[in-house]
């Protein structure tokens, strides 16, 4: 809803929001030799839209930034669904009020992201951190480190879960374009921390919604 050059309210229909916002610091260094010093500020461009299901109202949030990176957020607010809590058990639920619970459950969000990099094909690859064993030549500390990436050639092969331990990210990359460095040209998909399906794998839940396993 906003507001016209009367002052009388008009609503806007499957309409979004954009806005930019200042986000902190995007660069800064003092260099102790030559004496500069420098602070960037960081932007970011937010386009942004709220739509209600059920008793939830969910906000989808995307945040372009200067840097070129792109972050996807997704909010949650609204009502909690109560039920009857039998004998004030929270076993399955959480007790807000006497004998009123708030089940248990999980928001599940898919997201489908077409790159088309330079207008090309592309491939996925997943990236994992892999610890150097302690040795003479390559690790004498044990403090080195590497990375390793395995194409992902498969739709099936694609259905990967995140793994902190290793710090797993997924590169897509272009298979025709370069970079003046001479490396395909890509983006960086790096998730956020948080539990795979939890509902049981024979469950109707787990069947329709794969792509959280």
């Amino acid at each position: 809803m906003v507001v016209t050059g009367r002052g009388e309210p008009r609503e806007i229909t499957n309409g979004i929001c954009m806005h930019e916002e200042d986000w902190s610091i995007l660069s800064k260094h003092t260099d102790l030799w030559s004496g500069v010093a420098y602070t960037r500020r960081n932007r970011r461009l937010v386009i942004s839209f709220f739509t209600t299901v059920g008793n939830y109202d969910y906000g989808f949030y995307w945040y372009l930034y200067l840097d070129g990176t792109i972050e996807f957020e997704a909010k949650a607010t609204g009502v909690v669904f109560t039920s009857a809590l039998p004998n004030g058990s929270t076993d399955f639920a959480s007790e807000i009020a006497p004998g009123l619970g708030a089940p248990f459950h999980q928001h599940l969000f898919s997201a489908r992201l077409d790159f088309a990099l330079d207008g090309g094909p592309c491939r996925v690859e997943e990236e994992d951190a892999v610890r150097v064993p302690l040795s003479s030549d390559v690790s004498p500390r044990g403090n080195a480190f590497t990375r390793k990436r395995t194409v992902l050639a498969t739709e099936k092969e694609a259905m990967r879960d995140a793994d902190a331990a290793v710090g797993r990210t997924w590169v897509v990359s272009s298979s025709e374009h370069t970079n003046r460095l001479g490396h395909p040209v890509a983006y960086k998909l790096h998730p956020e921390g948080g539990p795979t399906m939890l509902a049981s794998e024979d469950s109707s839940i787990h069947r329709r919604a794969t792509f959280a396993t």
